[in-house]
């Protein structure tokens, strides 16, 4: 959960993100292959960008069944990069 200010992270994720993000900024640099990952995102006025592409609302099947990123925006931007 996040409120108001700046999250940041970079590294590798365990099994799964759940974030409900406020009216702040949230950017993860997650090292990994995207596709290995599952998504469920319902953005809010803030949006949601994934690798740089904004996306309002979207469920997306990865190719490891226990990877999993769930998004609830808020206000403010949340954007999830993956680099290899």
């Amino acid at each position: 959960d996040s409120g108001s200010g700046r999250v940041y992270f970079s590294g590798k994720l365990g099994r799964s993100l759940d974030l409900n993000s406020g009216s702040g900024s949230v950017s993860f640099e997650i090292a990994g292959d995207q596709g290995e990952y599952s998504f469920r995102c319902d953005a809010g006025s803030g949006g949601i960008y994934l690798n740089g592409d904004k996306t309002d609302s979207a469920t997306i099947s990865g190719s490891d069944p226990e990877k999993k990123i769930y998004v609830d925006g808020g206000s403010g931007r949340v954007s999830i990069d993956f680099k290899r």
